[in-house]
């Protein structure tokens, strides 16, 4: 039996937990290839600065982070 992508405990909230693997192993091999050599960047900047705007508060600066290593590495490690 294939594994589940996703999970729902019996008790709980509205928590969900999901395989990546899974839902990377399920990937045509056609997109596959297409993921590779991609870059992901995560920044906070934009939550900051529409916060700023707003008056509000940033709880701490933002940082910028590339990670170049997705799939398939980052889900195999």
């Amino acid at each position: 039996m294939p594994e589940l992508i996703s999970a729902q405990p019996e008790v709980g909230g509205d928590t969900l937990f999901a395989s990546q693997v899974e839902a990377y192993n399920r990937l045509s091999p056609e997109f596959k290839k297409r993921l590779e050599g991609l870059r992901a960047v995560h920044s906070a900047f934009e939550q900051a600065e529409s916060s700023r705007r707003r008056g509000g508060i940033v709880r701490r600066e933002p940082i910028l982070t590339e990670v170049d290593d997705i799939f398939p590495f980052s889900i195999t490690r």
